[in-house]
Formats: structure tokens, C-alpha cells, sequence
């Protein structure tokens, strides 16, 4: 079995501080910018959240726990600990602060950009009693009905498959219980299989023609094919959600893999994007309250000059001082044991997972 040691992996959670500053990124746009169609934007939310969902599946993963009733009893609660309760008081505070309706925004799919967090637990919950299910099914059998399950989830959260259940259940639950975002799933699903069957997976991406043609496939479809795909076709972009949401996964992984020396901690960037990865949940906690506003001047500038180069700058260090921020009051935060166990979910001496 691969990665039974319990130290962690360094590349991997470079890739995460590298996934998160994307994160902030992206809000930059949507909140201080109010432009989410800037050209760089455009290509980063192909991968960004299935990414953030694949390393969370990949990491989740380990073969040898044993899912009975008190396992799957004492995980869930623990998860409530770390991302129910902590997202419920952030939000609490940020509807307050800026004057949103709380119960409007759970209503809504992004829940004031709060609903990842929550989504994840959705997952594990989802995991929990699918592996409860088909715990006596083989592996490979087991396998196949992940990814079935993951397609199921996948048609659900589409429009099409949200219609349906609005004959069931009311449009505020659909809300509540967040279905749109069902569709990251898969990639959460993706995380666990490529943990799996790591040997074939690693042998795949060590394979020049193999990523070659990934990498092929990825910058085909951004320059040529998604610019040509009508609204009316709504079908077509939902397909290609999966497919550039599976190659960029392929290609950022891989890089991360390959050129793990770079990303270790006796490197500056190996450094500073580990320490980012660790707090992943800390800052997209704090993030929201930091996040500069009123700056649809400047996101409109952008869009006009058409400068992507000066755009990408200026926003990586603006998401690199909202980033800094939220470290520093984490930290702070971090000084009371309490007040990290309630806020974060972290006992003593215990590092937070998402």
C-alpha cells in the first residue's frame, strides 16, 4: 500500500497552498473586482475547486480503517468539529457584519462563498455510507460503483437533475443541502481512486506521450473548442467540466509530483506554499473579511486594456497580502487552545484537515 508513513507529503501539500492562493485568487475577481470573465480567471476555475476536492479525496483515503459503526460514528463527528461547527461561526459573523440574511444565504448554492466547507462534509458523509453499503463487495467491483455513485451525484446537481428533485423536495432544501455542488464529487471520487491504484496512476503521468497528450487535450479545448461552444448547448459545457476538470488535476499534480525537489522545505517556495497548505482551512475560514472591495474601477480597467500579464500580477499580490493577513491572525487566534479547538476545529498539538 502507498503512503503508510505518517509523516506528510510535502509536495502534496505545496499543491494545496498553490490551490489555495487560486482560491483567493478567484475572490479577488468576484469580490473586489466584480469581473469573473478576466482571461486568467477563465482557465483557473477549470481546476481550481476539483482540484481543492481531489487532493481532499486523495488525502481522506486509507485502506487500512475499518468503516464500522463506531469508526464512521467517530469520523463524522470529528468533521462536524473541524468544518460544520467552525463554518457555522464564520458565517454567523460575516452575514453580520456585512449585513447579509443568514437564512436567505444557506438557502443559496454558494452560501456567501461559505459553501465548500460544508459541501465537503456532504462527501464524507456520502462516503461514509457508501463504504458502509458495498464494504463486502471487492475492490475492483467497489471501484466501479464509486464512479457510479459519482455520476449519479453528478446528474443530480445539474438543472436538468435538480428539476427532477423539485418534485420531491422544495427548492430552499435543494438550497440548503447545496446539490448544485454535488458535482465535485467526482473529483473528490477521482482523489480516491488515483490513491488506490497509485502504482498505475504514477506510472500514467511518468509517461512523456501520456501527459503530452493531456497536456494536448487541455490547450485544445480552452483556445479552440470552449470559445466555440454555443449557450444553447448547456449539455456540452457540462461535459467538459469533467474532462478539464480530470486534466488539469492530471497536469497540476503531475508537475507537483515530478518536480517535488522544488517544493520541499529546504526551498523558499517549498516553504511558503507548505505552510499555506497546512492552513487551507484557517484562511478560507478568514479570507472573506480581508478580501479588498470596491475596486470594479480596476476590474474594469483590466478588461479593457486587455494587460493579462499586469492583471495576474497585481492580483497574485493582492491574494498574497489576503493571504498573509489570515495567516497572521490565525496565528494569533492559535495562541488560545480554546478558541483554535472552537474556530478551527484543532485540538492541542494537532494539525487541521480539509
Amino acid at each position: 500500500m502507498i503512503f503508510m508513513e505518517k509523516k506528510r507529503i510535502e509536495y502534496l501539500d505545496a499543491m494545496r497552498g498553490f490551490t489555495m492562493l487560486l482560491v483567493v485568487y478567484s475572490h479577488i475577481q468576484y469580490f473586489s473586482y466584480h469581473n469573473v470573465s478576466l482571461p486568467w480567471n477563465q482557465v483557473f476555475i477549470l481546476f481550481r475547486m476539483p482540484l481543492f476536492f481531489f487532493a481532499s479525496g486523495f488525502i481522506f483515503y486509507n485502506a487500512e480503517r475499518i468503516w464500522d459503526k463506531t469508526e464512521s460514528i467517530s469520523f463524522l463527528k470529528k468533521k462536524f468539529m473541524v468544518q460544520i461547527a467552525p463554518t457555522a461561526i464564520f458565517l454567523s459573523i460575516y452575514a453580520y457584519m456585512f449585513d447579509i440574511n443568514l437564512p436567505i444565504c444557506l438557502c443559496t448554492p454558494p452560501k456567501a462563498g461559505y459553501w465548500f466547507t460544508l459541501s465537503l462534509f456532504e462527501y464524507f458523509f456520502i462516503y461514509v455510507v457508501f463504504i458502509s453499503l458495498f464494504r463486502k463487495v471487492s475492490a475492483r467491483n467497489q471501484e466501479l460503483a464509486l464512479m457510479l455513485c459519482a455520476l449519479t451525484l453528478y446528474f443530480f446537481s445539474g438543472k436538468y437533475g435538480r428539476n427532477m428533485l423539485q418534485e420531491i423536495i422544495s427548492e430552499h432544501t435543494i438550497g440548503v443541502l447545496g446539490i448544485a455542488q454535488l458535482r465535485y464529487f467526482i473529483f473528490f471520487a477521482f482523489g480516491i481512486l488515483v490513491r488506490q491504484n497509485w502504482k498505475y496512476f504514477q506510472a500514467m503521468t511518468c509517461h512523456g506521450k501520456a501527459i503530452g497528450c493531456v497536456l494536448a487535450l487541455f490547450f485544445t479545448d480552452i483556445i479552440f473548442i470552449r470559445p466555440n461552444i454555443p449557450a444553447t448547448l448547456p449539455q456540452a459545457q457540462w461535459l467538459l467540466f469533467i474532462v478539464d476538470g480530470l486534466l488539469g488535476i492530471v497536469i497540476v499534480f503531475t508537475f507537483f509530483r515530478k518536480y517535488e525537489s522544488s517544493f520541499t522545505k529546504e526551498t523558499l517556495p517549498g516553504r511558503s506554499l507548505q505552510y499555506i497548505g497546512r492552513r487551507t482551512l484557517d484562511i478560507y475560514l478568514l479570507h472573506f473579511f480581508f478580501l479588498p472591495r470596491n475596486l470594479e474601477e480596476i476590474g474594469r480597467f483590466f478588461a479593457e486594456s486587455h494587460n493579462e500579464v499586469i492583471e495576474l500580477c497585481i492580483s497574485l499580490s493582492l491574494s498574497l497580502i489576503v493571504i498573509g493577513t489570515c495567516l497572521i491572525i490565525s496565528n494569533v487566534l492559535r495562541l488560545s487552545p480554546t478558541l483554535a479547538y472552537i474556530l478551527f476545529g484543532v485540538k492541542r498539538k494537532e494539525q487541521p484537515s480539509t
